[in-house]
């Protein structure tokens, strides 16, 4: 995070990349840190509806669908969806135990206000799968007062697939409560990613009820973006572009998990301070360092990582890192080829950010790594810098292809 000219906040970030077979493609930071998938399990807490046949019988459509995979911005269109499920499973709004809050669109809350209006539990950016939970528990006769019990049965199958998915024991899952008042799942970012990998796998072979329910979530995903998050938000964005590829699901305190769909791999990220403001770069720095989006076709996300905050007088006093997103991807390979310890990595990413990052600012990144990756680490990766600029004519010289 930049204020002015300086650079006043680093944020770290641990991540992993795996394919369905469990081989491991990347790994960055410290990817055995537990963390709660928070938002990024709704795409699992949705299944047991779409698995026990409930689209057909209650006339859900692929939109109402991926409002209930939804972190939605609470605007109009989303709060309609959610009404009308409600209403297909015949259920009201007082049965949905999430609470209200503003949208989390700004123009929508505004609008809200300006009409003297409290918000309602609609509104809510978790109402969508609160409301098909709701129709489960519904359909299968459970209780409906109780569907946030940890120890209810639709939450207790939720949490049996979370396992199977993330190939972990069951009892090994921490519980604690999300902030919707629902049931959230700690895991290892690894084993995050494992899951997302295996929702990928299933998504292509769509041979069990299981697989068969996956592919209609990410289809549903993938055709209506625009459900699954909302206006200048990086889940609809990245999957109105590369939705027939590329499923993404952003969670609370930092964390993003994203399905690789042809390629049955999965990835997640954790931002080990939890900052929201570092999660949008750090998905698409890495989607791309990885191959996953051609670094021709960034352009269009970077404002998403230049938001920077106001003074209460609005002008705009700090802001992210003032570069294109493929500028941030050349940054973050440094950061994690660093961290490993990698030096012929790290000299093929330096190769590869000539003429993106200047010379002065590569050495000020290297030597922040010091703060997620520790003093030895940092220092031989100044020592594989100071050799390679060398080499290019000199730390001062301009570096270009």
């Amino acid at each position: 995070m930049w204020r002015g000219a300086e650079i006043e906040s680093v944020h770290a970030v641990d991540a992993a990349f795996i394919d369905a077979d469990g081989a491991v493609l990347a790994l960055y930071g410290k990817p055995g840190t537990r963390a709660y998938l928070r938002s990024s399990a709704k795409p699992i807490q949705v299944l047991p509806l779409i698995e026990r046949g409930l689209v057909d019988r209650f006339g859900f459509t692929p939109a109402e669908i991926a409002v209930m995979v939804a972190s939605h911005s609470g605007e109009p269109a989303h709060v309609e969806l959610v009404r009308t499920i409600l209403a297909k499973a015949q259920l009201d709004t007082g049965s949905l135990q999430c609470g209200p809050h503003e949208p989390l669109h700004p123009p929508t809350a505004m609008a809200l206000r300006g009409l003297g209006e409290e918000p309602s539990r609609l509104h809510n950016n978790c109402s969508g799968k609160h409301a098909g939970m709701l129709t489960v528990c519904k359909a299968e006769g459970w209780p409906l007062d109780t569907y946030c019990d940890p120890e209810h049965p639709l939450q207790r199958r939720i949490r049996s697939l979370v396992a199977e998915l993330a190939g972990v024991d069951e009892p090994s899952i921490g519980v604690a409560v999300d902030g919707c008042g629902l049931p959230t799942f700690a895991l290892s970012i690894h084993s995050m990613a494992t899951a997302y990998a295996r929702l990928a796998a299933a998504d292509q072979v769509r041979d069990t009820d299981l697989s068969r329910a996956v592919g209609i979530a990410f289809d549903a995903m993938a055709a209506h973006p625009e459900y699954v998050a909302g206006t200048d938000r990086l889940c609809t964005a990245l999957m109105s572009a590369h939705g027939e590829d590329v499923i993404v699901k952003t969670g609370a305190e930092g964390v993003y998990c994203g399905a690789i769909r042809k390629e049955r791999r999965g990835l997640a990220l954790k931002v080990v301070d939890g900052a929201r403001r570092a999660q949008d770069v750090a998905l698409v720095a890495m989607l791309a360092e990885l191959g996953v989006i051609d670094s021709l076709g960034l352009d269009s996300f970077d404002e998403l990582g230049r938001r920077g905050g106001r003074s209460y007088r609005g002008r705009v006093h700090s802001h992210g890192p003032p570069m294109k997103v493929v500028e941030a991807t050349a940054i973050v390979a440094l950061g994690a080829a660093a961290a490993r310890g990698d030096r012929e990595r790290l000299r093929e990413t330096l190769d590869r950010a000539r003429g993106l990052v200047p010379p002065t600012d590569i050495e000020e990144y290297l030597l922040q790594t010091y703060l997620f990756a520790g003093f030895p680490s940092t220092i031989n990766a100044f020592f594989t810098w100071q050799a390679w600029a060398s080499e290019c004519g000199g730390r001062e010289a301009p570096i270009g292809p």
